[in-house]
């Protein structure tokens, strides 16, 4: 088992500087963390962001769409309209006629 005597020879002949001393070991754990923090809350940041254009996106999308719907379906009742004032004007006409020829 090493003892302080043997730690501090070992920790001069080592090309490394003494972490122990300086507190480095625990500088650097505290920096990783910060790190890792900085790095998490800038992942949440991007994803708020993407939220937010994923968001506006789907909005402009959804009235769009809505928008063609609508357009579908007033182009449909203009279609059934017209169809339906043809038959009635036919019908009409055709009534009038039976009227003409019975006078």
């Amino acid at each position: 088992m090493a003892t302080g005597v043997g730690l501090k020879k070992f920790a001069a002949q080592s090309p490394r500087p003494n972490l122990l001393k300086s507190g480095g070991y625990r500088h650097g754990f505290f920096m990783k963390t910060r790190e890792v923090l900085n790095k998490v809350e800038n992942a949440r940041i991007l994803d708020e962001r993407l939220r937010k254009i994923i968001s506006e996106i789907s909005g402009r999308a959804g009235r769009e769409i809505k928008k063609d719907l609508l357009g579908d379906l007033d182009e449909c009742f203009q279609t059934a309209i017209e169809e339906h004032a043809r038959k009635e004007t036919t019908r009409l006409l055709e009534l009038l006629k039976k009227a003409i020829e019975k006078m």
